[in-house]
């Protein structure tokens, strides 16, 4: 085997966690080399939501992690206009039930407004993951980091850093960040890393054309569905199915989201189905992300956002590269991946 290919800072993955952590490192001033196996990834089969309040609402989390989602989603305007990428602000609306919702949302510091059979909050926005993950790319590579295609299957650390084995080549860096997704553990486990603490959460998103799409004027929630207007059609989403690993359509969950979209709006019954994506999403036990120094001497982590990878990927971003390089974590120490260890060593929190 030839000698290693050396970088500054190696990123494993190339999602949205991946890219935003490679984007952040170009901002302060190194050239990443991101590699990735190519192979389509959760961050595509996504809404791409900012949704730092409904999430709240929906997941009934406390103030404290709202007040993370919401700084995830404040961090976005910096990097979308670095990368180029097209936020859409128009808010989000509610269809069903207003309370205990809207009170809820309102005590958690968003705006709440009063809409046609629900309300509506001006403080959720989108993406679109199709146009963002290219853009991060191309910011990368703009920025002097590269991205190239390598099916990672070990590492190793050493004093003088850390070696990367993909096939038959060999790359080495001062640092490596984990951010291969939900599989990921395959590769930090043989370090003693992150152990059983990513758990696979399977999730189908549809997309629909046709009659009755374009009722949907901006992104709308009702309970067990949503909805993303897009311009080549409607998103509706999204399924989770815990513990499963596979990313197999299957014609019963998809025909039971469509059902749950006609439900909301009897038009879409008629709808086509344009396209039906399955993806796997890896979540740590209190599901918020995995971000920072793991354990091992040059080794950090970006995994497992659960389904907010689109949401927290520029905070994560931060997280990571403080540890990796100093400063203040804007997180706080929220999301360092020791969180779950007990004082003695043990594990504090089982999945």
């Amino acid at each position: 085997m030839s000698l290693p290919m050396k970088s500054e800072v190696i990123v494993i993955g190339a999602g949205a966690l991946g890219l935003a952590t490679a984007a952040e490192l170009v901002r302060r001033g190194l050239r990443p080399l991101v590699l990735d196996a190519g192979a389509p990834n959760a961050s595509l089969v996504a809404a791409g939501m900012l949704a730092p309040a409904f999430e709240a609402v929906l997941e009934e989390v406390s103030s404290e992690r709202a007040d993370l989602y919401r700084l995830g989603r404040d961090f976005w305007p910096d990097l979308a206009e670095r990368a180029g990428i097209t936020l859409n602000r128009s808010g989000a609306d509610w269809i069903g039930p207003v309370e205990p919702l809207a009170s809820r949302m309102s005590e958690l510091g968003f705006v709440v407004e009063a809409a046609p059979g629900g309300f509506r909050t001006p403080d959720d926005w989108t993406l679109n993951p199709e146009t963002a993950l290219p853009r991060l790319a191309a910011h990368l590579a703009e920025g002097g980091g590269a991205i190239h295609t390598a099916r990672v299957e070990a590492l190793e650390v050493s004093r003088s850093g850390v070696e990367v084995y993909a096939g038959d080549a060999r790359f080495a860096a001062e640092a490596v960040v984990i951010a291969a997704g939900w599989a990921a553990p395959a590769l930090a486990a043989p370090l003693g890393l992150a152990g059983g603490l990513v758990r696979p959460v399977k999730g189908h998103i549809l997309k629909l054309a046709g009659e009755g799409t374009g009722q949907v004027e901006r992104v709308t929630r009702a309970p067990g569905v949503y909805f993303v207007p897009r311009a080549d059609g409607l998103v509706v989403g999204a399924t989770m199915q815990p513990d499963r690993s596979d990313v197999v359509i299957e014609p019963e969950v998809v025909e039971a989201l469509h059902r749950a979209a006609a439900a909301v709006f009897p038009a879409l019954a008629a709808a086509k189905i344009a396209e039906a994506r399955a993806g796997i999403r890896g979540s740590s036990p209190d599901g918020l992300p995995l971000a920072g120094a793991a354990g091992a001497s040059g080794v950090h982590l970006a995994l497992a956002p659960r389904r907010n990878g689109w949401l927290l990927a520029p905070l994560v971003a931060r997280s990571v590269a403080a540890t990796l390089l100093g400063g203040d974590d804007p997180a706080g120490g929220a999301l360092r991946p020791d969180r779950f260890q007990a004082p003695g060593g043990g594990r504090a929190v089982t999945a």
